[in-house]
Order: structure tokens, then C-alpha cells, then sequence
């Protein structure tokens, strides 16, 4: 498991094995998720920038989901 330290900015570095495993690249967006459990998940958003159409601010969570692949 990797451990990682929090800026004063609030942000964290991915490691590196954890950014190949999930295919992530500078620029790739994320989403944070908590489960039933009280788990977070880091949810890679995979989406082809052509599918944005320019909108840099898409927000797939409007439908209640987070994967823009169930999106409706």
C-alpha cells in the first residue's frame, strides 16, 4: 500500500504505481466516491477530451453518477 502526505494546499501526490494501474496522465480528471461503507474511492474519469465538445466544466454527476459511461 502507498502511503502519501497531504500539502498545506490540501493536495496529494498519486504515486506512480498507482497513476500507471489506472491509466492516469497529467490533465486526467478523477473523482473521489464514498461508498456504504464509508470507504473513499478514487474513480479514474477516463473520458476522451473530443467527447467534452469544448466544455471543460462537465460535470457527469448531474444524472446521479459519476461514470460517464451511464450517463443518460
Amino acid at each position: 500500500m502507498a502511503s502519501v502526505t497531504i500539502t498545506t494546499k490540501g493536495e496529494v501526490i498519486i504515486p506512480k504505481e498507482i497513476r500507471d494501474y489506472l491509466n492516469l496522465d497529467t490533465g486526467s480528471k478523477v473523482d473521489f466516491v464514498i461508498d456504504e461503507n464509508g470507504t473513499v474511492k478514487l474513480i479514474p474519469l477516463n473520458v476522451p477530451v473530443q467527447t467534452l465538445s469544448g466544455n471543460e466544466k462537465c460535470d457527469f454527476r448531474r444524472n446521479g453518477s459519476s461514470n460517464p459511461k451511464r450517463r443518460k
